[in-house]
């Protein structure tokens, strides 16, 4: 005897609406992302669809060529689209990788029209410190707990063998690479001058740098969840002479000039 099967329709989701993300996208529930319509257990959509259209990126584990091109591809449709006019947020917990594919999507971060709002976690070496570096000024933050490292440029051969001629060359691109990242960090940092980047972030052995030691450098702009007196502790040798005192916000820290009182001399 055969028996008739029949297939059920598949029920559909539910659409994800429109919404704005607020910038502090760490602290807020999946109500506040989302409304109440998709709060209750088994309503939430994918995790990394949801996040990729509402602009939001995370970047995790070695970056090599050719593991960011969804990423880079997905952001220059944003870019094209004309009703997009929400920022980019990329979150970064990477111990660098190659230095070309770094190259192309810091390119690409400076060439598009949105602001790009750059959050560092775990650990951001290397590459990874670049990219956290590379966000719209002011919208540069990292996590309390975040170690960022940075150091100069790195060669790795493996089993290539190379003759004098090719050595010598291979040379000649490395101090340029090097000469390249100088510049790129007296662009993205407080310091002036290129002794004070060779001395202070590119120097022979590798810098570790605590949240509060990048936000003095300049590398980053606030510090995500840190104790307000703690951020503060940070810019103390700016504010020593009393000429800039610190204004304080929800997500940053930034100094304001003081408003010059009229004086009238009797």
């Amino acid at each position: 005897m055969l028996r008739r099967f029949t297939r059920k329709k598949p029920s559909k989701k539910p659409s994800i609406p429109s919404c704005v993300v607020p910038p502090d996208i760490l602290s807020a529930s999946i109500a506040d992302i989302l409304g109440d319509e998709f709060s209750m257990p088994g309503m939430e959509p994918d995790s990394q669809t949801f996040l990729e259209e509402q602009g939001i990126y995370y970047i995790t584990g070695p970056i090599f060529d050719g593991n960011l091109n969804h990423l880079h591809q997905d952001i220059l449709i944003k870019h094209l689209n004309p009703s997009w006019n929400k920022e980019i947020h990329l979150i970064v917990n990477s111990p660098g990788g190659d230095s070309s594919e770094g190259w192309a999507l810091i390119d690409l971060l400076d060439y598009v029209r949105m602001d790009i709002r750059t959050t560092g976690m775990g650990e951001c070496a290397s590459l990874g410190a670049m990219l956290i570096a590379s966000g719209t000024p002011g919208k540069r933050c990292a996590t309390q707990n975040c170690t960022l490292m940075v150091h100069e440029i790195q060669l790795y051969m493996g089993e290539t063998i190379m003759n004098r001629t090719q050595f010598s060359e291979m040379e000649k691109v490395l101090v340029k690479e090097h000469q390249r990242i100088l510049n790129f960090w007296l662009k993205r940092s407080n310091l002036k001058t290129q002794q004070q980047v060779q001395k202070q972030l590119l120097g022979p052995l590798d810098h570790y740098l605590m949240p509060d030691e990048a936000l003095k450098i300049g590398i980053i702009d606030s510090i995500l969840g840190a104790p307000v007196l703690q951020t503060i502790q940070a810019l103390k040798d700016e504010t020593k002479d009393k000429k800039c005192p610190i204004t304080l916000s929800k997500m940053t820290l930034s100094p304001s000039p003081l408003k010059k009182k009229n004086t009238k001399k009797k």
